[in-house]
C-alpha cells in the first residue's frame, strides 16, 4: 500500500471528533504528543517512535527533524541560561 492510500485508510478511520489536520500536520501531531505530560501512558518516547516507523507514515529524515526541534528546547535553557536543575555550583 502507498503512502498516500495508507493516508487515506488513516483518514477514513478517524473518529469523528478529530479533525483531519492531524493527519495532514502529522508530524507536529508526533511532535505534541512526544511533549504532552503523561506520554508514558500512550508508550513514552520510544513507543511513539517504534509506532510511527511501523505505520510507515514518517519519512525517517522528517521525524528526527521533528523530534530534535521537539526536544531542543530543554537543552537549550540548560546551557544558554545556566539553568542548574541538581542544585550543583554554576560552571563559573
Amino acid at each position: 500500500m502507498s503512502g498516500e492510500d495508507q493516508l487515506q485508510l488513516v483518514h477514513q478511520n478517524l473518529p469523528k471528533w478529530m479533525p483531519s489536520t492531524v493527519i495532514h500536520y502529522r508530524y507536529v501531531s508526533l511532535v505534541l504528543l512526544l511533549n504532552l505530560p503523561g506520554n508514558a501512558v500512550i508508550g513514552d518516547g520510544g513507543g511513539l517512535a517504534l509506532i510511527a516507523g511501523f505505520s510507515g507514515l514518517y519519512a525517517p529524515r522528517s521525524t528526527v527533524l521533528a523530534w530534535a526541534l521537539a526536544i531542543s528546547p530543554v537543552p537549550i535553557i540548560v546551557y544558554f541560561l545556566d539553568f542548574n536543575p541538581l542544585g550543583r555550583p554554576s560552571r563559573e
